[in-house]
């Protein structure tokens, strides 16, 4: 199976020596489910935090980078809960984003919905009512769907994290190894990722 890196870069273009600005990734998902693991796997920088405005409590992203693949990334969290000024400020922080990778959490389908909201919200904008205003992705980027099936081990776990794709390879459920995991599980997986019912927003996403 080709490493996670590789597959990363064969997908949304990256050189191996990039000698240009480098292309801004955007790793968004609802709170807790392995985005800023995910981000500690790929970044060869340290990883930093950017506010883009104090008076917003929370509104936040990490950034990082890696200049091997010639990337820059950027995680945001996504939630309903927030006041209008902080799910319009988060938003921005990966519109301008050349490639998306959602992260969705597998044993917690719930937060699909939510999910899909605001990836809708991501492309046709917010219309007329509470989010009036909500900046959209570029059209035509790749996006990337990973279902993580564990997120906890990978928070303090990194060796659990091979260079493989989908990262669910390491991932455990009850001590069991992912490798083990039935038909079902996969099939299970699969149907969340329906849910998102991408194509109906016209995103090119695999």
């Amino acid at each position: 199976m080709p490493s996670f890196f590789t597959r990363l870069r064969t997908l949304f273009g990256g050189p191996s020596t990039p000698t240009g600005p480098f292309p801004k990734i955007g790793i968004i998902g609802e709170d807790s489910v392995g985005k800023l693991a995910l981000l500690r796997h790929l970044s060869d920088t340290p990883i930093s935090q950017y506010t883009p405005d104090i008076n917003v409590r929370n509104a936040e992203a990490r950034l990082g980078t890696n200049h091997q693949l010639g990337f820059d990334y950027v995680v945001v969290n996504l939630s309903a809960n927030g006041p209008r000024r902080w799910v319009e400020l988060n938003a921005s922080l990966y519109a301008d984003s050349d490639a998306l990778v959602v992260v969705v959490d597998f044993f917690n389908p719930a937060e699909l919905d939510t999910l899909r909201y605001h990836l809708m919200l991501s492309v046709r904008g917010g219309g007329r009512g509470k989010l009036d205003f909500y900046p959209t992705v570029k059209k035509g980027i790749p996006w990337l769907v990973l279902v993580n099936f564990k997120a906890e081990p990978l928070v303090g776990l990194d060796s659990c994290i091979p260079e493989t794709f989908p990262r669910a390879k390491c991932a455990h459920q009850g001590g069991q190894p992912a490798d083990s995991w039935s038909q079902q599980n996969k099939d299970e997986a699969k149907e969340q990722v329906d849910r998102l019912k991408l194509d109906e927003l016209g995103a090119d996403w695999v």
